[in-house]
Protein backbone atom coordinates (compact mmCIF):
# COMPACT_ATOMS: atom_id res chain seq x y z
CA UNK A 1 0.00 0.00 0.00
CA UNK A 2 1.24 3.25 -1.03
CA UNK A 3 1.31 6.37 1.15
CA UNK A 4 -1.00 8.20 -0.82
CA UNK A 5 -3.42 5.56 -0.23
CA UNK A 6 -2.43 5.16 3.67
CA UNK A 7 -3.24 8.86 4.14
CA UNK A 8 -6.31 8.74 1.65
CA UNK A 9 -8.09 5.96 3.55
CA UNK A 10 -6.84 7.70 7.32
CA UNK A 11 -8.29 11.14 6.49
CA UNK A 12 -11.91 9.23 6.07
CA UNK A 13 -11.90 8.34 10.07
CA UNK A 14 -11.07 9.72 13.06
CA UNK A 15 -7.28 8.77 13.85
CA UNK A 16 -6.52 6.81 17.14
CA UNK A 17 -4.03 8.03 18.93
CA UNK A 18 -0.61 6.60 18.86
CA UNK A 19 -0.26 3.77 21.61
CA UNK A 20 2.96 4.09 24.09
CA UNK A 21 5.92 1.78 24.09
CA UNK A 22 5.32 -1.00 26.53
CA UNK A 23 8.34 0.39 28.69
CA UNK A 24 5.12 2.89 29.77
CA UNK A 25 3.43 0.05 31.32
CA UNK A 26 5.25 -0.81 34.91
CA UNK A 27 2.52 -2.00 36.20
CA UNK A 28 2.25 -4.24 33.13
CA UNK A 29 3.32 -8.07 34.88
CA UNK A 30 1.07 -7.85 37.87
CA UNK A 31 -2.30 -6.36 35.96
CA UNK A 32 -1.84 -8.92 32.89
CA UNK A 33 -1.54 -11.64 35.51
CA UNK A 34 -4.46 -10.35 37.53
CA UNK A 35 -6.35 -9.93 34.38
CA UNK A 36 -5.53 -13.44 32.81
CA UNK A 37 -6.64 -15.13 36.32
CA UNK A 38 -9.66 -12.58 36.75
CA UNK A 39 -10.65 -14.31 33.23
CA UNK A 40 -9.98 -17.74 34.19
CA UNK A 41 -12.69 -17.74 37.28
CA UNK A 42 -15.40 -16.08 35.14
CA UNK A 43 -14.99 -18.53 31.92
CA UNK A 44 -15.07 -21.29 34.88
CA UNK A 45 -18.52 -19.94 36.16
CA UNK A 46 -19.81 -19.30 33.03
CA UNK A 47 -19.48 -23.06 32.33
CA UNK A 48 -20.59 -24.31 34.84
CA UNK A 49 -24.10 -22.01 34.17
CA UNK A 50 -23.50 -21.96 30.21
CA UNK A 51 -26.36 -19.89 28.74
CA UNK A 52 -26.81 -22.19 25.64
CA UNK A 53 -26.81 -25.51 27.72
CA UNK A 54 -27.33 -25.48 31.77
CA UNK A 55 -29.33 -21.76 31.87
CA UNK A 56 -31.67 -22.80 28.92
CA UNK A 57 -32.33 -26.72 30.26
CA UNK A 58 -33.00 -25.31 33.48
CA UNK A 59 -35.17 -22.51 32.15
CA UNK A 60 -36.94 -25.36 29.51
CA UNK A 61 -37.18 -27.57 32.65
CA UNK A 62 -38.81 -25.29 34.75
CA UNK A 63 -41.67 -23.80 32.47
CA UNK A 64 -41.24 -26.07 29.34
CA UNK A 65 -41.50 -22.46 27.53
CA UNK A 66 -39.49 -21.80 24.28
CA UNK A 67 -40.28 -18.13 24.36
CA UNK A 68 -38.74 -18.39 28.13
CA UNK A 69 -35.89 -19.99 27.06
CA UNK A 70 -35.12 -17.87 23.77
CA UNK A 71 -35.24 -14.80 26.41
CA UNK A 72 -32.18 -16.39 28.38
CA UNK A 73 -29.48 -15.43 26.20
CA UNK A 74 -30.78 -11.83 25.28
CA UNK A 75 -31.77 -10.95 28.78
CA UNK A 76 -27.84 -11.46 29.68
CA UNK A 77 -26.04 -9.84 26.88
CA UNK A 78 -28.56 -7.04 26.43
CA UNK A 79 -28.16 -6.08 29.34
CA UNK A 80 -24.18 -5.80 29.87
CA UNK A 81 -24.29 -4.33 26.23
CA UNK A 82 -27.62 -1.22 26.52
CA UNK A 83 -26.00 0.53 29.32
CA UNK A 84 -22.85 1.37 28.14
CA UNK A 85 -23.18 4.31 25.81
CA UNK A 86 -25.36 6.10 28.82
CA UNK A 87 -22.42 5.11 30.96
CA UNK A 88 -20.18 6.34 28.60
CA UNK A 89 -20.86 9.73 29.26
CA UNK A 90 -19.64 10.44 32.51
CA UNK A 91 -16.88 8.07 32.20
CA UNK A 92 -15.18 9.38 29.36
CA UNK A 93 -14.75 12.33 31.67
CA UNK A 94 -13.01 10.50 34.31
CA UNK A 95 -9.64 9.82 34.32
CA UNK A 96 -10.13 6.43 36.32
CA UNK A 97 -12.75 3.95 35.86
CA UNK A 98 -11.94 1.61 38.43
CA UNK A 99 -14.61 3.18 40.76
CA UNK A 100 -17.85 2.02 38.87
CA UNK A 101 -16.09 -1.24 38.16
CA UNK A 102 -16.11 -2.02 42.29
CA UNK A 103 -19.69 -0.51 42.80
CA UNK A 104 -21.06 -2.53 40.10
CA UNK A 105 -18.72 -5.72 41.48
CA UNK A 106 -20.95 -5.45 44.49
CA UNK A 107 -24.30 -5.55 42.67
CA UNK A 108 -23.25 -9.02 40.64
CA UNK A 109 -21.89 -11.16 43.65
CA UNK A 110 -24.93 -9.71 45.60
CA UNK A 111 -27.42 -11.15 42.55
CA UNK A 112 -25.82 -14.18 41.63
CA UNK A 113 -26.05 -14.99 45.35
CA UNK A 114 -29.83 -15.05 45.04
CA UNK A 115 -29.70 -17.09 42.50
CA UNK A 116 -28.09 -19.73 44.64
CA UNK A 117 -30.57 -18.94 47.76
CA UNK A 118 -33.31 -19.22 45.51
CA UNK A 119 -33.11 -22.69 44.07
CA UNK A 120 -32.19 -24.61 47.42
CA UNK A 121 -35.16 -23.00 48.83
CA UNK A 122 -38.20 -22.07 46.63
CA UNK A 123 -40.35 -24.85 45.91
CA UNK A 124 -42.94 -23.19 43.59
CA UNK A 125 -41.52 -23.29 40.07
CA UNK A 126 -43.55 -20.27 39.36
CA UNK A 127 -41.63 -18.04 41.76
CA UNK A 128 -38.49 -19.53 40.76
CA UNK A 129 -38.31 -18.47 37.01
CA UNK A 130 -40.07 -14.64 38.87
CA UNK A 131 -36.74 -14.69 40.95
CA UNK A 132 -34.18 -15.94 38.48
CA UNK A 133 -35.25 -13.73 35.90
CA UNK A 134 -35.26 -10.39 37.72
CA UNK A 135 -32.10 -10.90 39.54
CA UNK A 136 -30.87 -11.74 36.49
CA UNK A 137 -31.52 -8.97 34.53
CA UNK A 138 -30.41 -7.29 37.45
CA UNK A 139 -27.44 -8.94 37.54
CA UNK A 140 -27.06 -8.25 33.16
CA UNK A 141 -27.54 -4.60 33.81
CA UNK A 142 -24.61 -4.16 36.45
CA UNK A 143 -22.54 -6.39 34.32
CA UNK A 144 -22.84 -3.83 31.34
CA UNK A 145 -22.05 -0.84 33.72
CA UNK A 146 -19.09 -2.90 34.62
CA UNK A 147 -17.78 -3.72 30.56
CA UNK A 148 -17.30 -0.35 29.64
CA UNK A 149 -14.77 0.72 32.51
CA UNK A 150 -13.34 -3.05 32.35
CA UNK A 151 -12.33 -2.12 28.50
CA UNK A 152 -10.87 1.30 29.40
CA UNK A 153 -8.62 -0.18 31.76
CA UNK A 154 -7.76 -3.23 29.57
CA UNK A 155 -7.05 -1.10 26.87
CA UNK A 156 -4.88 1.64 29.34
CA UNK A 157 -2.58 -1.21 30.94
CA UNK A 158 -2.20 -3.66 28.31
CA UNK A 159 -0.15 -2.86 24.92
CA UNK A 160 -2.00 -3.39 21.89
CA UNK A 161 0.43 -6.27 20.74
CA UNK A 162 0.05 -8.24 23.90
CA UNK A 163 -3.77 -7.79 23.80
CA UNK A 164 -4.04 -11.38 21.91
CA UNK A 165 -1.92 -12.92 24.33
CA UNK A 166 -4.09 -11.52 27.21
CA UNK A 167 -7.23 -12.30 26.18
CA UNK A 168 -6.01 -15.58 24.57
CA UNK A 169 -4.55 -16.28 28.26
CA UNK A 170 -8.12 -15.32 30.06
CA UNK A 171 -9.70 -18.09 27.54
CA UNK A 172 -7.09 -20.55 27.74
CA UNK A 173 -7.31 -21.11 31.62
CA UNK A 174 -10.96 -20.39 31.61
CA UNK A 175 -10.81 -23.18 28.94
CA UNK A 176 -8.88 -25.76 31.12
CA UNK A 177 -10.59 -24.94 34.23
CA UNK A 178 -13.96 -25.32 31.84
CA UNK A 179 -13.12 -29.17 31.36
CA UNK A 180 -13.55 -29.56 34.92
CA UNK A 181 -16.95 -27.17 34.85
CA UNK A 182 -18.23 -29.79 32.33
CA UNK A 183 -16.71 -32.94 34.18
CA UNK A 184 -19.26 -31.63 37.28
CA UNK A 185 -22.02 -30.48 34.67
CA UNK A 186 -22.81 -34.04 34.01
CA UNK A 187 -22.42 -35.51 37.36
CA UNK A 188 -24.57 -32.58 38.94
CA UNK A 189 -27.23 -32.96 35.62
CA UNK A 190 -27.46 -37.10 35.75
CA UNK A 191 -29.14 -39.87 37.68
CA UNK A 192 -26.51 -40.05 40.11
CA UNK A 193 -26.65 -36.82 41.14
CA UNK A 194 -26.48 -35.98 45.36
CA UNK A 195 -29.24 -33.20 44.54
CA UNK A 196 -32.71 -33.37 42.69
CA UNK A 197 -34.11 -30.35 40.91
CA UNK A 198 -33.69 -27.71 41.10
CA UNK A 199 -31.16 -28.05 44.09
CA UNK A 200 -28.73 -29.84 41.63
CA UNK A 201 -28.59 -26.80 39.90
CA UNK A 202 -28.10 -24.87 42.79
CA UNK A 203 -24.87 -26.42 43.16
CA UNK A 204 -23.61 -25.35 39.50
CA UNK A 205 -24.63 -21.70 40.57
CA UNK A 206 -23.03 -22.07 44.27
CA UNK A 207 -19.21 -23.25 43.05
CA UNK A 208 -19.45 -20.67 40.14
CA UNK A 209 -20.60 -17.68 42.57
CA UNK A 210 -17.51 -18.33 44.58
CA UNK A 211 -15.32 -18.41 41.86
CA UNK A 212 -17.11 -14.82 40.16
CA UNK A 213 -16.34 -13.73 43.58
CA UNK A 214 -13.10 -14.19 43.51
CA UNK A 215 -12.72 -13.06 39.37
CA UNK A 216 -14.25 -9.65 40.44
CA UNK A 217 -12.29 -9.66 43.85
CA UNK A 218 -9.12 -9.94 41.39
CA UNK A 219 -9.81 -7.31 38.85
CA UNK A 220 -10.17 -4.51 41.29
CA UNK A 221 -6.56 -5.12 42.34
CA UNK A 222 -5.48 -3.84 38.86
CA UNK A 223 -3.33 -0.93 38.92
CA UNK A 224 -5.17 1.85 36.96
CA UNK A 225 -3.36 5.19 35.74
CA UNK A 226 -5.43 7.89 34.63
CA UNK A 227 -6.29 7.82 31.14
CA UNK A 228 -6.91 10.67 28.58
CA UNK A 229 -10.47 12.64 29.44
CA UNK A 230 -13.09 14.64 27.06
CA UNK A 231 -12.12 18.12 28.67
CA UNK A 232 -16.00 19.27 27.62
CA UNK A 233 -18.65 19.02 29.57
CA UNK A 234 -21.33 18.28 27.35
CA UNK A 235 -25.04 17.47 28.11
CA UNK A 236 -26.13 13.81 27.52
CA UNK A 237 -27.99 14.65 24.03
CA UNK A 238 -25.19 16.15 22.49
CA UNK A 239 -23.46 13.00 23.53
CA UNK A 240 -25.76 11.04 21.40
CA UNK A 241 -25.93 12.98 18.74
CA UNK A 242 -22.42 13.03 18.27
CA UNK A 243 -22.39 9.32 18.90
CA UNK A 244 -24.53 8.63 15.78
CA UNK A 245 -22.50 10.85 13.76
CA UNK A 246 -19.24 8.38 14.44
CA UNK A 247 -20.67 5.47 11.88
CA UNK A 248 -21.20 7.89 9.36
CA UNK A 249 -17.81 9.62 10.13
CA UNK A 250 -15.29 6.78 10.44
CA UNK A 251 -15.69 3.80 7.97
CA UNK A 252 -14.46 1.13 10.00
CA UNK A 253 -16.24 1.75 13.13
CA UNK A 254 -19.37 1.34 9.95
CA UNK A 255 -18.83 -1.73 9.10
CA UNK A 256 -17.77 -3.35 12.34
CA UNK A 257 -20.65 -2.31 13.84
CA UNK A 258 -23.08 -3.84 10.40
CA UNK A 259 -20.46 -7.43 11.21
CA UNK A 260 -21.46 -6.98 14.69
CA UNK A 261 -25.26 -6.31 14.52
CA UNK A 262 -25.49 -9.14 11.82
CA UNK A 263 -23.51 -11.86 14.43
CA UNK A 264 -25.34 -10.75 17.23
CA UNK A 265 -28.81 -11.15 15.24
CA UNK A 266 -27.56 -14.72 14.64
CA UNK A 267 -27.85 -15.87 18.02
CA UNK A 268 -31.18 -16.23 17.55
CA UNK A 269 -30.52 -19.86 16.88
CA UNK A 270 -27.82 -20.20 19.89
CA UNK A 271 -30.40 -21.27 22.41
CA UNK A 272 -32.31 -24.21 20.37
CA UNK A 273 -28.93 -26.25 19.28
CA UNK A 274 -28.63 -28.22 22.80
CA UNK A 275 -32.83 -28.15 22.76
CA UNK A 276 -33.10 -29.32 19.82
CA UNK A 277 -30.73 -32.76 20.68
CA UNK A 278 -32.79 -32.90 23.67
CA UNK A 279 -36.19 -32.33 22.81
CA UNK A 280 -36.28 -33.49 19.03
CA UNK A 281 -33.40 -35.97 19.05
CA UNK A 282 -34.52 -37.50 21.99
CA UNK A 283 -30.68 -36.96 23.76
CA UNK A 284 -30.77 -37.69 27.31
CA UNK A 285 -29.34 -34.45 29.30
CA UNK A 286 -26.19 -35.82 30.55
CA UNK A 287 -25.06 -34.82 26.66
CA UNK A 288 -25.07 -31.02 28.19
CA UNK A 289 -22.02 -32.03 30.22
CA UNK A 290 -20.48 -33.53 26.68
CA UNK A 291 -21.26 -30.39 24.82
CA UNK A 292 -19.91 -28.24 27.41
CA UNK A 293 -16.55 -30.30 27.06
CA UNK A 294 -16.10 -30.60 23.37
CA UNK A 295 -16.90 -26.51 23.65
CA UNK A 296 -14.31 -25.94 25.82
CA UNK A 297 -11.69 -28.57 24.04
CA UNK A 298 -11.73 -26.42 21.04
CA UNK A 299 -11.54 -23.10 22.16
CA UNK A 300 -8.67 -24.66 23.88
CA UNK A 301 -7.10 -25.84 20.97
CA UNK A 302 -7.46 -22.78 18.96
CA UNK A 303 -6.81 -20.20 21.46
CA UNK A 304 -3.81 -20.05 20.48
CA UNK A 305 -4.13 -19.59 17.32
CA UNK A 306 -6.38 -16.65 17.12
CA UNK A 307 -4.21 -15.15 20.07
CA UNK A 308 -0.75 -15.21 17.57
CA UNK A 309 -3.22 -14.09 14.48
CA UNK A 310 -4.44 -11.17 16.73
CA UNK A 311 -0.85 -10.03 17.74
CA UNK A 312 0.78 -11.15 14.42
CA UNK A 313 -1.58 -10.13 11.84
CA UNK A 314 -4.55 -8.31 13.32
CA UNK A 315 -7.50 -8.82 14.40
CA UNK A 316 -9.50 -7.96 10.99
CA UNK A 317 -8.21 -11.45 10.13
CA UNK A 318 -9.42 -13.37 13.49
CA UNK A 319 -13.00 -11.26 13.55
CA UNK A 320 -13.57 -12.86 9.41
CA UNK A 321 -12.27 -16.39 10.18
CA UNK A 322 -14.41 -16.71 13.48
CA UNK A 323 -16.77 -15.65 11.01
CA UNK A 324 -16.33 -18.38 8.96
CA UNK A 325 -16.43 -20.49 11.54
CA UNK A 326 -19.58 -19.51 12.99
CA UNK A 327 -21.29 -19.93 10.08
CA UNK A 328 -21.07 -23.82 9.72
CA UNK A 329 -22.87 -24.40 13.10
CA UNK A 330 -26.33 -23.25 11.19
CA UNK A 331 -25.64 -25.11 8.55
CA UNK A 332 -24.37 -28.41 10.33
CA UNK A 333 -27.45 -27.81 12.25
CA UNK A 334 -29.55 -27.48 8.92
CA UNK A 335 -27.76 -30.88 7.04
CA UNK A 336 -26.59 -33.30 9.31
CA UNK A 337 -29.68 -34.25 10.98
CA UNK A 338 -31.28 -34.79 7.05
CA UNK A 339 -28.49 -37.09 6.49
CA UNK A 340 -29.00 -38.93 9.71
CA UNK A 341 -32.52 -39.22 9.20
CA UNK A 342 -31.86 -40.35 5.59
CA UNK A 343 -29.43 -43.21 7.21
CA UNK A 344 -32.46 -44.57 10.07
CA UNK A 345 -29.88 -43.17 12.64
CA UNK A 346 -31.10 -43.95 16.25
CA UNK A 347 -31.65 -41.17 19.34
CA UNK A 348 -27.51 -41.71 20.17
CA UNK A 349 -26.44 -41.04 16.73
CA UNK A 350 -28.41 -37.94 16.34
CA UNK A 351 -27.39 -36.20 19.58
CA UNK A 352 -23.85 -37.23 19.03
CA UNK A 353 -24.02 -35.67 15.64
CA UNK A 354 -24.41 -32.39 17.19
CA UNK A 355 -21.10 -32.78 18.95
CA UNK A 356 -19.54 -30.73 16.07
CA UNK A 357 -21.76 -27.52 16.32
CA UNK A 358 -20.52 -27.12 19.79
CA UNK A 359 -17.31 -27.70 18.84
CA UNK A 360 -17.25 -24.65 16.49
CA UNK A 361 -19.18 -22.68 18.91
CA UNK A 362 -16.19 -22.52 20.97
CA UNK A 363 -13.74 -21.94 18.28
CA UNK A 364 -16.05 -18.94 16.83
CA UNK A 365 -16.39 -17.56 20.57
CA UNK A 366 -13.02 -17.59 21.05
CA UNK A 367 -11.81 -15.79 18.01
CA UNK A 368 -14.55 -13.23 18.58
CA UNK A 369 -13.48 -12.47 22.12
CA UNK A 370 -9.95 -12.08 21.11
CA UNK A 371 -10.53 -10.33 17.65
CA UNK A 372 -13.43 -8.38 18.19
CA UNK A 373 -12.65 -6.65 21.31
CA UNK A 374 -9.45 -5.61 20.59
CA UNK A 375 -10.75 -4.39 16.86
CA UNK A 376 -12.81 -2.33 18.46
CA UNK A 377 -9.54 -0.93 20.81
CA UNK A 378 -7.48 -0.42 17.74
CA UNK A 379 -10.13 1.49 16.12
CA UNK A 380 -10.98 3.40 19.01
CA UNK A 381 -9.25 7.18 19.46
CA UNK A 382 -8.04 7.09 23.07
CA UNK A 383 -9.53 10.17 23.74
CA UNK A 384 -12.96 8.76 22.51
CA UNK A 385 -12.25 5.58 23.43
CA UNK A 386 -15.23 5.39 25.69
CA UNK A 387 -17.93 6.59 23.43
CA UNK A 388 -16.76 4.44 20.37
CA UNK A 389 -16.78 1.39 22.83
CA UNK A 390 -20.64 2.92 24.58
CA UNK A 391 -21.75 3.29 21.19
CA UNK A 392 -20.62 -0.20 19.72
CA UNK A 393 -22.24 -2.07 22.70
CA UNK A 394 -25.50 -0.71 22.73
CA UNK A 395 -26.19 -0.93 18.79
CA UNK A 396 -25.13 -4.98 19.56
CA UNK A 397 -27.42 -4.88 23.00
CA UNK A 398 -30.70 -3.95 20.51
CA UNK A 399 -29.23 -6.09 18.37
CA UNK A 400 -29.11 -8.80 20.61
CA UNK A 401 -31.86 -8.39 22.64
CA UNK A 402 -34.11 -8.45 19.66
CA UNK A 403 -33.02 -12.49 19.59
CA UNK A 404 -35.52 -12.55 22.57
CA UNK A 405 -38.35 -13.35 19.88
CA UNK A 406 -36.63 -16.47 18.88
CA UNK A 407 -38.50 -18.66 20.99
CA UNK A 408 -41.54 -16.98 19.29
CA UNK A 409 -39.80 -18.08 16.19
CA UNK A 410 -39.38 -21.40 16.91
CA UNK A 411 -42.93 -22.47 18.31
CA UNK A 412 -44.33 -20.67 14.95
CA UNK A 413 -41.49 -21.50 12.20
CA UNK A 414 -39.55 -24.40 13.68
CA UNK A 415 -35.91 -24.96 14.33
CA UNK A 416 -34.59 -25.88 11.31
CA UNK A 417 -36.24 -22.32 9.74
CA UNK A 418 -34.52 -20.23 12.78
CA UNK A 419 -31.09 -22.11 12.40
CA UNK A 420 -31.62 -21.30 8.24
CA UNK A 421 -32.05 -17.52 9.56
CA UNK A 422 -28.85 -17.62 11.22
CA UNK A 423 -27.09 -18.62 8.24
CA UNK A 424 -27.88 -15.80 6.73
CA UNK A 425 -26.86 -13.58 9.30
CA UNK A 426 -23.63 -15.14 9.50
CA UNK A 427 -22.79 -14.81 5.51
CA UNK A 428 -24.25 -10.70 6.30
CA UNK A 429 -22.09 -10.35 8.58
CA UNK A 430 -18.79 -11.51 7.05
CA UNK A 431 -19.89 -9.33 3.82
CA UNK A 432 -19.44 -6.59 6.13
CA UNK A 433 -16.30 -7.62 8.08
CA UNK A 434 -14.55 -8.17 4.20
CA UNK A 435 -15.07 -4.49 4.15
CA UNK A 436 -13.11 -3.39 7.44
CA UNK A 437 -9.46 -2.14 6.65
CA UNK A 438 -6.37 -3.01 8.59
CA UNK A 439 -6.21 -0.09 11.81
CA UNK A 440 -2.73 -1.29 11.90
CA UNK A 441 -2.43 -0.42 8.02
CA UNK A 442 -4.40 2.78 8.56
CA UNK A 443 -1.81 4.21 11.27
CA UNK A 444 1.22 3.37 9.50
CA UNK A 445 1.65 -0.46 10.61
CA UNK A 446 3.11 0.47 14.06
CA UNK A 447 1.32 -0.12 17.45
CA UNK A 448 3.03 -0.61 20.64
Amino acid sequence: MTDTVVEAAAAQRPQAAPVPAAAEYPHLRRNFTLGVTNGAMFGFAEALMSVDTVLTWFVHHLAGSNFLVGLVGPMRDAGWYLPQLLASHGLQRQPRKMPLYRRMAAIRILMWLTWVVATFSIKDYTLLLLVFFLSYAVYSIAAGLAGLPFMDIVAKTIPSRRRGAFFGGRLLFAGILGLGASVIVSWMLSEDSPAAFPANVGCLFLIGWVAMLLGLTLFTQFVEPAGDVRPEPGTFRSHVQRAARLPRQDNNLRFYLIARTFLMLSYVAAPFYAVYSISVLNAPATILGVYVGVRTVSALLLNPVWARLSDRRGNRLVVRAATVCGLFMPAWAIVTPLIAAGQHADSTVLSLSFVPIFALSGIFETGMTIGANNLLLEISPSTDRAIYVGLANTILGVAYFSTVISGVLADWLGYQLVFSLALVFFVMALWAASRIREPRELEGGVLA
